[in-house]
């Protein structure tokens, strides 16, 4: 089979897309069934062998006409621009299969097959910045309608896309993600706070719920019980209304802004955590509930659909909207070392098994469905 994947996701700081499209290239390139894998990213196709060692195309630094026109287009320019342009590449790619990984199908080419991560652009617009809602907005339908076949990233989220689209059974598949690349530890061990602290990782965003987790720091606070929270990710966006509170638990010390930080950083970082924060409003997946847990951290999540299925071991359940259930979870998890402990280890026996050559098996598995004969 000769397969395009839409390598966008990867470039520029990698979130959750990013690392499954990122693990999902490197295994499709030891797949035996995959005769020719190119990649789909900055309005052209890249060969494998101008991929990287870590799954990117390699910088070009040739700069044409074109870039540089594209650097003082107005953004609607561009968005043109660049489908016409992924249109024409793909025009000359006979006897593929096209899989976009990140949500949305803006060019026309059959056959392709798209990834929907989840629906929060839809459910909940308001958490993310307006551009990009609308975006989803007015092609997420016409992605579901135009592609040969969907794949997500949970069942929740599956029930959820043929609900809102209006899909059969047999045009959505769920196939699950891996964690496996956090795995391999460094001899060198990474600088980790000296106290106990609480781990958050993820983008700075209204859907992780940050303001719940600050309130809860407040209230342990006021109760005078120390609590540490350690926060790992980019700084993310539409979050001005929690800068104030932010700002207040840093300059007290009750918060630890790290940003992005290496692999072996945050290994170490959940190898030591009392547990990881998650109480997500809405997610597809969550990966680093998977990463806490392989490294015998216990999870705090949200009582949400989602996490109900994937998440069986090892976790403390509360509510999304109560910051008091969430500093009561908190302040158990810091007194009481035994059940933190039996927690840590239910984690790691329970963490997910599943690997990125499986997820990759799977993914080909829905290839050969739909592969031009």
């Amino acid at each position: 089979m000769k397969i395009i994947v839409g390598g966008q996701a990867i470039l520029g700081e990698t979130g959750g897309v990013g690392v499954y499209t990122q693990s999902l290239i490197q295994e499709l390139a030891k797949d035996a069934n995959i005769s020719e894998l190119r990649i789909l990213a900055n309005n052209r196709l890249w060969h494998l062998s101008e991929i990287d060692p870590h799954g990117k195309p390699d910088s070009d630094p040739s700069q044409t006409p074109m870039d540089l026109l594209k650097k003082i287009m107005p953004s609607g320019v561009k968005q043109f621009v660049g489908r016409r342009l992924r249109e024409h590449r793909l025009s000359q790619s006979d006897g593929f299969l096209l899989h976009e990984t990140n949500h949305l199908l803006l060019q026309r080419f059959q056959p392709a097959i798209v990834t929907i991560h989840d629906l929060s652009c839809l459910l909940y617009p308001e958490f993310h910045p307006p551009a990009r809602a609308k975006i989803f907005t007015q092609h997420l339908r016409t992605t579901a309608q135009r592609a040969a076949h969907i794949i997500t990233v949970s069942n929740t989220v599956r029930t959820e896309v043929i609900n809102h689209f209006g899909l059969s059974e047999q045009d959505v598949t769920a196939i699950p993600l891996a964690t496996s690349h956090l795995a391999a530890r460094s001899n060198v061990t990474p600088p980790k706070p000296e106290t106990p602290y609480f781990l958050v990782v993820g983008a700075l965003e209204p859907r992780k719920n940050i303001g719940l987790i600050l309130d809860a720091i407040l209230s342990l606070s006021r109760r005078n019980i120390e609590v540490k929270v350690v926060h790992v990710g980019p700084p993310g966006w539409a979050n001005q209304n929690i800068m104030a509170r932010l700002k207040w638990a840093q300059e007290r010390g009750l918060w630890d802004e790290l940003g992005v930080v290496t692999p072996a950083h945050l290994s170490a970082l959940y190898s030591s955590a009392t547990a990881l924060l998650y109480p997500s409003v809405y997610e597809g997946f969550g990966l680093p509930p998977f990463e806490a847990k392989a490294y015998g951290c216990p999870v705090v999540l949200s009582d949400i659909p989602v996490f109900r299925e994937l998440h069986k071991e090892g976790v403390v359940w509360v509510s999304g909207r109560d910051f008091e259930e969430l500093a009561e979870a908190m302040a158990q998890l810091l007194s009481d070392h035994d059940e933190a402990s039996r927690l840590g280890l239910a984690a790691q026996n329970g963490s997910n098994r599943v690997s990125w050559r499986e997820t990759a098996k799977a993914t080909v598995a829905v290839y050969k469905q739909f592969y031009p004969q």
